[in-house]
């Protein structure tokens, strides 16, 4: 179990898996998208993030998800549709 009002630096993976369901009143996260900048190796798992946040969030709770997508002359990668579309 986490304790409250404490800020872990560790895999948010990690620490969400150690939330109890419904514990989260409020994320606010800008995750990497479109693989718009260097993680030093990080690899983002968007779809085991979705889960999660779901599964830890209160009813009634908010996520805050920023996202934007790259463009390709005139076209754009649908990313941030594609993501609003899975957590729907």
């Amino acid at each position: 179990m986490l304790d409250i009002n404490q800020i872990y630096n560790e895999d948010n993976l990690k620490t969400m898996s150690e939330m109890p369901f419904e514990f989260v009143d409020l994320t606010v996260t800008s995750p990497p998208y479109d693989e718009r900048r260097s993680y030093k190796g990080y690899s983002f798992d968007f779809e085991s993030v979705a889960e999660e946040l779901y599964r830890v969030t209160k009813q009634g709770g908010v996520v805050v998800w920023v996202v934007s997508d790259s463009s390709y002359g005139a076209n754009e990668t649908g990313t941030s549709f594609k993501q609003a579309l899975y957590f729907k």
